[in-house]
C-alpha cells in the first residue's frame, strides 16, 4: 500500500476542508481543558514530590533537618490552611472547571465521529458539513463513546491508581497538619513509573484496534462489538500497513511537536527579551508590558490550539483513507474471504 499517497491525500483533505477544522476544534478544547485539569493535580503532586525526595530534605520528615524544607513545611502547610479557608471557592472553580470539560467532552465525542464521516464524504467526492458531522456523531453517539472508553481503560486504571496514591500519601497526611511520608512517595514514583510503561505498550495496539473500529462503526454502522472483531480481522491481514502508518503517524507528530516546542520556545524568548526592555527603561507594571506578555500569550495559546486541531484533524483523517484502501481491498476478495456488504450496498 503507498502509504506516501496516503499520507498526502489526507494532507490534501484536511488543508482543504475548513469543516473538518471546524469539529476538530471542539476536540482541540476540550483537550486543552484536559491538560489544565491534569495539570493542577499532577503539577503540585510531582513538586511536592521532588522537595520531599530532594538530597537538601536529608530523606526526613522533620522539617528542622534544613532550612529548604523548613521552609517547604511551612509552605506547604499554610497553601493547606488558605485551601481550608477558601475551600468553597476552590469547590466551585474545580466543579465549573469540570463541567465545562464534560460539556466539551460529549461534543468531542460527536466532533470525532463527525471527522470520520465527513473525511469519507470528501474522499467520496461530496461536501462536508460541521453541522452534518455533528449529527452524525450524535445519531453514533453511544456507539463511538463505548469505542473510546475502550481505549481509555488503561489509562483510567492509572489515573485511578494515581488518585488512590494522592489521597492515601498526600492529601491526607497534609489535611491532618503534617508532611507525606518521603518514603512512601518514592515507592509511588518508582511504581508509577513501571506502571505508566505498561500501560503505554497496552494502549498502542488498544488504540490502533478502536481507530480501525470507529471507522467501521462510524461510515458502516456496525455495532461496537462487531465493529471491533472486523478492524481485529482487518488489522491481522493487513499487519505491515497499519504498522507503517502507525510508525509515520507517530513520527509526523512528533516531529511536528518538536517544530512547535521550538516556536513557542522562540516567541516565549522573544516575549521575555521585549518585556526585560521595558523594565529596564522604567516601565516594570506600564501598560506596554502587560500588552507585550497578553499578545505573547495569545500567540502561544492560537499556535497550540492550531497545531493540536490540525494533529488530531490530519490523523483522523489518515486513518480513514487508509482504512478505506484497505476495505476497498477487501471488497475485491484479495485479501478477506468475507467483503465488507454494508459499505457497498
Amino acid at each position: 500500500m503507498e502509504i506516501g499517497r496516503i499520507i498526502g491525500e489526507s494532507w490534501r483533505i484536511t488543508r482543504k476542508t475548513p469543516a473538518l477544522s471546524a469539529l476538530g476544534l471542539v476536540s482541540a478544547v476540550q483537550i486543552s481543558l484536559y491538560a489544565v485539569i491534569v495539570s493542577l493535580i499532577v503539577v503540585p503532586v510531582s513538586l511536592l514530590t521532588q522537595l520531599l525526595l530532594s538530597p537538601a530534605g536529608g530523606g526526613g520528615l522533620d522539617p528542622a533537618k534544613s532550612a529548604q524544607q523548613d521552609t517547604f513545611a511551612r509552605a506547604t502547610l499554610a497553601a493547606s490552611g488558605w485551601i481550608g479557608a477558601h475551600w468553597s471557592a476552590v469547590v466551585v472553580g474545580i466543579v465549573v472547571l469540570t463541567s465545562v470539560w464534560a460539556a466539551f467532552g460529549v461534543f468531542d465525542v460527536s466532533a470525532t465521529a463527525g471527522v470520520i464521516s465527513q473525511a469519507d464524504s470528501v474522499a467520496e467526492g461530496r461536501r462536508a458539513s460541521a453541522s452534518a458531522g455533528l449529527r452524525d456523531g450524535f445519531r453514533l453517539w453511544w456507539r463511538t463513546a463505548g469505542l473510546l472508553a475502550i481505549a481509555a481503560i488503561p489509562s483510567l486504571v492509572l489515573m485511578l491508581a494515581g488518585a488512590g496514591f494522592t489521597l492515601l500519601a498526600i492529601t491526607l497526611p497534609i489535611t491532618a497538619g503534617r508532611l507525606p511520608d518521603a518514603s512512601a512517595l518514592q515507592l509511588g514514583s518508582v511504581s508509577s513509573t513501571g506502571l505508566s510503561t505498561i500501560v503505554g505498550l497496552v494502549n498502542i495496539p488498544l488504540s490502533v484496534l478502536v481507530v480501525i473500529a470507529l471507522r467501521f462503526a462510524v461510515l458502516e454502522g456496525l455495532h461496537w462489538k462487531t465493529a471491533l472483531s472486523r478492524a481485529w480481522t482487518l488489522c491481522r491481514r493487513h499487519l505491515p500497513d497499519v504498522i507503517v502508518a502507525y510508525l509515520v503517524v507517530t513520527g509526523v507528530v512528533v516531529a511536528a511537536s518538536v517544530v512547535l516546542g521550538v516556536a513557542s520556545a522562540v516567541v516565549a524568548l522573544a516575549g521575555g527579551v521585549g518585556k526585560w526592555a521595558l523594565v529596564a527603561g522604567g516601565a516594570a507594571a506600564s501598560p506596554p508590558v502587560i500588552l507585550l506578555a497578553g499578545a505573547a500569550a495569545l500567540v502561544l495559546l492560537a499556535g497550540y490550539l492550531l497545531f493540536v486541531v490540525l494533529v488530531l484533524v490530519w490523523t483522523s483523517v489518515t486513518w480513514t483513507v487508509l482504512w478505506r484502501e484497505m476495505t476497498v481491498h477487501r471488497a475485491t476478495g484479495t485479501n478477506d474471504p468475507q467483503p465488507s456488504l454494508e459499505r457497498w450496498q
